[in-house]
């Protein structure tokens, strides 16, 4: 039987957050810091923190 995945969606803010219509129709809200990044930076910052939990996971090897 073939795995279900669920559709994730990462909205990022920005300087002064998200609507509150957004948050009232998200499922979860994460923040990451009470500081303001550039929106390239935190996407970087974004994409490594997926890979890092996704190396935990499947037990691979992770840089320290």
């Amino acid at each position: 039987m073939p795995k279900k995945y669920k559709t994730i969606c990462f909205i990022i803010g920005g300087s002064f957050g998200l609507s509150q219509e957004i948050k009232d129709n998200s499922n979860m809200v994460l923040s990451a810091s009470l500081l303001t990044f550039p929106h390239k930076l935190f996407r970087l910052i974004l994409v490594e923190q997926i890979y890092r939990a996704h190396t935990i996971m499947n037990k691979m090897p992770y840089h320290k």
